[in-house]
C-alpha cells in the first residue's frame, strides 16, 4: 500500500512531494486534523511484475476535482469513499482508473502516523501506512523501524475505517465510477453457474460463485439454515487463487458470518434461479464431522 513518487500530500505549508517528506514533519488527514509523521517506507521496482503496476487514477475519476490530477498507487492501496476504505486495485474501470502499463521503473513511498489516518494525496482521501506484519517484506528501509523504534508497539494498529472487500455497497461504488467514468454497465446474462461452498458453518459461509454467461458480473446468492433464508450475498470478493486458476479477474469470491452461529445445514444458492451451489468435499466432510460429533470421526 503505497504512493508513487510524485504525489502531492497535503501539509499544513501546503501539498509536499511523498519522496520529500520525513519523520517529524506535519501533513493533513481527512479527519484528525494534523499528524506528525513517524516513518517513511520505500522500496524501488526497476523491472516491474504486472502485479506490482501501480493504479493510475485519472482527475476526475471518483468525484469533480477527485481526484485534483492523476494519482498513482499501489494496487492494494486504501482509497477513501463514502467513509469506507477500498483498494485501488477494486477500482480499476481500465478507462478512468487504470493500471498503468507504461511505467518502466516504481518508486513507492509509504507515510506512517501514530495512528491509521487517512491522508490527503491530490485533493483525494488515501490511507497512511498501516503494519498488518508485513514491513520487511513491502520496504527496503524496514530495518530502520526497528532502530528507531526497538520496543515492541500495539498490533496490529485499529484501522481508522472500515474496509470494503465485497458485498453490495462495495459494487454500487464500482458501478457509479463506472457511470461516471461514461463506460457501459456490464451485462448480466444467464447462464450456467460454476463454484463450490467451502465454509458452510456452523459461524459463516465462504466460497465462490461465477456465471460462464458474464464471468465478471457479480453472482447474487442466497444463504439458508435448515432451509429458510437467513441472509443475501454477492460474489465479488477478491481471491488470488481464482485469478491463478484462470477464472478471470478471481472477484468472484464470498466470505460472510451468518447471524447466528448454528448446527443447521447451510445452503447457498443462486438469488435468480435458485440453483444450489455445491460444497467441495473438505466442507461436507467438515459438515458430517460436525452433525455427528467428533466421538464418531472413525
Amino acid at each position: 500500500m503505497c504512493f508513487c513518487a510524485g504525489t502531492r500530500i497535503l501539509t499544513p505549508g501546503g501539498p509536499a512531494l511523498v519522496e520529500r517528506l520525513q519523520i517529524g514533519d506535519l501533513v493533513e488527514t481527512l479527519h484528525g486534523g494534523v499528524q506528525r509523521i513517524k516513518w517513511v517506507g520505500r522500496r524501488l521496482y526497476r523491472a516491474a511484475a504486472p502485479q506490482d503496476l501501480p493504479v493510475r487514477i485519472f482527475a476526475g475519476a471518483i468525484d469533480d476535482n477527485v481526484p485534483e490530477r492523476d494519482l498513482l498507487v499501489s494496487a492494494d492501496h486504501g482509497i477513501c469513499i463514502d467513509g469506507a476504505l477500498i483498494a485501488a486495485g477494486r477500482l480499476v474501470n481500465n478507462s478512468t482508473i487504470a493500471r498503468d502499463v507504461t511505467v518502466q521503473e516504481i518508486g513507492y513511498f509509504h507515510i506512517e502516523l501514530e495512528e491509521h489516518e487517512v491522508l490527503v494525496a491530490q485533493n483525494c482521501g488515501a490511507e497512511s501506512y498501516r503494519d498488518e506484519g508485513a514491513r520487511r517484506q513491502v520496504f527496503e528501509n524496514a530495518a530502520s523501524f526497528a532502530l528507531r523504534y526497538p520496543v515492541p508497539l500495539p498490533w496490529p494498529p485499529v484501522p481508522c475505517l472500515p474496509t470494503l472487500d465485497q458485498g453490495f455497497v462495495l459494487d454500487a461504488i464500482q458501478q457509479r465510477l463506472t457511470e461516471r467514468a461514461g463506460l457501459e454497465p456490464l451485462e448480466a446474462l444467464e447462464g450456467p453457474l460454476r463454484g463450490f461452498v467451502d465454509e458452510a458453518g456452523p459461524e459463516r459461509a465462504a466460497g465462490w460463485a461465477q456465471c460462464e454467461a458474464s464471468p465478471e458480473v457479480p453472482v447474487c446468492l442466497d444463504i439458508f439454515v435448515d432451509g429458510v433464508r437467513v441472509m443475501r450475498a454477492l460474489a465479488n470478493l477478491y481471491r488470488a487463487d481464482l485469478r491463478d486458476a484462470g477464472l478471470g479477474s478471481g472477484n468472484h469470491a464470498f466470505s460472510v458470518e451468518l447471524p447466528e452461529p448454528t448446527t443447521g445445514v447451510v445452503e447457498v444458492r443462486r438469488t435468480i434461479d435458485q440453483e444450489l451451489l455445491p460444497q467441495t468435499d473438505s466442507c461436507r466432510l467438515s459438515v458430517a464431522r460436525r452433525q455427528t460429533g467428533p466421538a464418531n470421526d472413525a
